[in-house]
């Protein structure tokens, strides 16, 4: 085992880059992705309620029928003053999210078509709570302005504009059979889980092979009654030590950070699968490249790429047919797909799981595989 060891010696080397970039990711897992994932999915179709302040100086049929609409769909809250620079402030502290003042001769202003001076509304800038605040008073003003247009007077039509546009429309969720609706953070901690892997993978363990493969060193194995296939199988055996590390600290994190989620034997296998496919591409890729800067490049350019293609950052149901038919031949398709079925998995139907995390470990093979011949063939060439 005199290969094995030689690996971690090397290793030691690069102990730091590979503490920096578990660090890194943990960081991006933990604190960016999965404060935002998960929870109930049907609030994501719930309109935001935002506090906002209403003065009315017009008292008209038009202003009260605003007044009643916005409370009903937003929370209204008192203020200091209108004061155009208190309410701003009142805004910049998040106090509230928007406010309207509506003066006296609205409602005859609205009639002639011309409320520019008669309303101001106060919202906060890019804020997408501010855009729907600002959005139900056009909305409401709109569909007055088509009920009064066709002859209807200010009074009703400012009573059925309520009426309607209060009206919910009930919602309910496409069921597969398999009962899910929603995905649970554990779902998007593994979901996750190829990207980080491949990466930090290929960026920590491509310098350590391409170490052990310097000429000197090279020629000193060769020399040695060590056979081809022993030193190699070492190299990976040493490989597999550390995916393995790895993929141990990052289930400890996330029993730490996220008990009680269920099938977790399946997806720590799927994230095991994945492991070995990341270290075959960076057994392969080791027997080309050579500068850091490339073994960066080609780690986040291939990492990145089957994110993308795979369904990881887009959700493979928006995908289109030509870009999964192509996806079919990348390994982090399957990885998905594996995920999605753990995650809506039942008693019975373990085939589902089974059959992409087997998919997985053909692709680590066969890159394996492509590895081992590239690397037989540069052997004769030297």
């Amino acid at each position: 085992m005199k290969i094995f060891k030689a690996f971690f010696m090397v290793m030691r080397k690069y102990t730091y880059n590979f503490t920096m970039y578990m660090g890194i990711f943990c960081g991006v897992l933990f604190g960016g992705v999965l404060p935002n994932a998960g929870g109930d999915v049907a609030a994501e179709y719930v309109s935001p309620k935002v506090d906002y302040a209403l003065l009315d100086e017009d008292g008209s049929a038009l202003s009260k029928g605003l007044a009643s609409y916005l409370e009903e769909k937003h929370v209204l809250k008192e203020v200091r003053t209108f004061d155009p620079e208190v309410l701003r402030d009142d805004l910049y502290s998040r106090y509230i999210g928007g406010a309207v003042v509506l003066r006296t001769g609205f409602e005859d202003a609205f009639l002639g078509k011309d409320t520019q001076d008669y309303i101001s509304v106060y919202d906060i800038p890019d804020n997408n709570y501010a855009i729907v605040f600002s959005n139900a008073i056009q909305e409401y003003l709109s569909y007055v302005r088509g009920l009064t247009d066709s002859g209807m007077s200010v009074g009703d039509a400012a009573q059925i504009a309520k009426e309607e546009l209060s009206r919910s429309v009930e919602v309910s969720f496409l069921d597969d059979g398999s009962g899910a609706t929603g995905y649970s953070k554990a779902y998007y901690f593994y979901l996750y889980m190829p990207w980080i892997l491949v990466l930090m993978i290929v960026v920590a363990l491509t310098p350590v092979l391409v170490r052990l493969d310097e000429e000197r060193i090279r020629k000193r194995i060769y020399a040695s009654p060590y056979k081809f296939t022993k030193m190699n199988g070492e190299i990976y055996l040493a490989m597999i030590v550390v995916g393995i590390a790895v993929c141990a600290v990052l289930f400890i994190l996330s029993k730490m950070l996220l008990p009680g989620y269920d099938n977790t034997g399946l997806y720590v296998m799927n994230m095991l699968s994945m492991m070995l496919v990341a270290l075959s591409i960076t057994f392969f890729f080791s027997k080309f490249v050579k500068s850091d800067m490339v073994i960066s490049l080609v780690g986040n350019l291939v990492s990145l790429g089957m994110a993308f293609l795979s369904g990881m950052f887009v959700p493979q149901s928006v995908m289109s047919e030509s870009i999964l038919s192509v996806a079919h031949f990348l390994p982090t398709y399957w990885y998905v797909r594996a995920a999605e079925a753990i995650n809506s998995y039942k008693p019975g139907n373990l085939s589902s799981v089974l059959v992409p995390i087997g998919i997985e470990i053909l692709f680590a093979v066969a890159l394996f595989g492509a590895g081992l011949y590239a690397a037989k063939v540069k052997r004769v060439k030297n």
